[in-house]
């Protein structure tokens, strides 16, 4: 029984970090977009490839938003399972 306890907590730690890299990948795809679109204002291009870039970007970061926002609740959730299997039984908020 205490096999199955360690390999609960080791999948519940093992998902945890999946989506931290998950959420870090996100954050930098939206920062590198960025950047790419802040490269070719510089250049200086069509004005609408540039709204049509923005546009992209807005919904490249909403996209990157609810993905973290929804990773934090999962984490939370994912804390309160590794932190009762140790024993020390964290209620999730």
């Amino acid at each position: 029984m205490k096999e199955v306890y360690l390999k609960d907590l080791e999948i519940q730690w093992n998902d945890h970090f999946h989506m931290r890299d998950q959420t870090w990948k996100t954050l930098t795809y939206t920062a590198v977009f960025f950047i790419g679109i802040v490269g070719l204002e510089i250049k200086g291009v069509n004005d609408f490839v540039m709204i049509c870039l923005c546009f992209l970007l807005m919904v490249v970061a909403v996209f990157g938003w609810s993905t973290a926002s929804h990773h934090r609740v999962r984490q939370k959730e994912k804390f309160a399972v590794v932190l009762k299997s140790v024993g020390w039984g964290a209620r999730p908020r």
